[in-house]
């Protein structure tokens, strides 16, 4: 993959502390780098601590090495291909994220011009993102009411009207001219504490229970979602149901 591997020998490591000496080990991990540990205990535990601190953004092969020995090689995840639609979602939320903090940061510095353009940006791929997960996931893995998965499955989409009505919101100030900064500040700030709050109890409540029910499933149907949940967050769906809109 060309990537520039760092190779850090942890086998003189005690167990208890293999999590910690990865965790440090990944803190600078970069771009296009990759990280293999030899580790004398199985790593599974010390990626689950890192990948949390990573707020599940890291991506890992674990082989054994012979002589109760493990290596284990660790990336970046968006340097690698996503490897499900769940895995679609989590990388879209950060950038969902990433457009909103920019719009953020531009109204509170009163570039409004640039606050207009950030907000369509993100409305956008919010309102694409939201897609995926109503329309496409929600309704092939609902479950019976009364179970965990259906009550974070009604919290989801009860969030996303919310969501989406302050989204709308936003977007009418803008709808006939730049508005002031002071008009629309507070409004930015409730939509980013909506959006925080949301992608939490999302991916600790309902991704998990997602990325199972996909891991069972054929291994047609995995791939196509994994390939509808990417056309869908990239507009290339989009793109194609507007262009059918326009042959007929």
């Amino acid at each position: 993959m060309g990537d520039q591997i760092r190779h850090i020998d942890l086998t003189n490591q005690l167990p208890a502390r293999v999590p910690g000496a990865v965790l440090h080990a990944l803190q600078a991990l970069a771009r296009g780098e990759a990280v293999e540990f030899l580790t004398a205990v199985d790593p599974a535990h010390a990626m689950a601590v890192a990948n949390l601190q990573w707020r599940d953004m890291l991506a890992w092969e674990t082989r054994t090495a012979g002589r109760g020995r493990w290596r284990t090689v660790v990336r970046r995840r968006e340097d690698v291909a996503p490897s499900d639609a769940v895995d679609v979602l989590m990388r879209d939320h950060k950038r969902l994220d990433a457009l909103f903090a920019h719009a953020l940061q531009s109204v509170n510095e009163g570039r409004m011009r640039q606050t207009a353009a950030d907000l369509q940006g993100f409305a956008e791929g919010l309102r694409r993102h939201i897609h995926v997960e109503n329309d496409v996931l929600h309704p092939l893995f609902s479950r019976p009411q009364g179970s965990p998965e259906a009550e974070s499955a009604v919290a989801m989409l009860r969030e996303h009207e919310e969501i989406l009505a302050q989204t709308a919101l936003l977007e009418d100030f803008f709808a006939s001219g730049l508005p002031r900064a002071q008009e629309v500040a507070a409004f930015f700030a409730i939509l980013s504490g909506l959006l925080a709050k949301h992608e939490h109890r999302e991916e600790i409540g309902l991704f998990p229970y997602w990325r199972a029910a996909i891991s069972h499933a054929p291994t047609a149907v995995g791939a196509h979602l994994l390939a509808t949940a990417r056309e869908a967050v990239e507009g290339r769906a989009s793109a194609k149901e507007g262009d059918a809109d326009e042959d007929r």
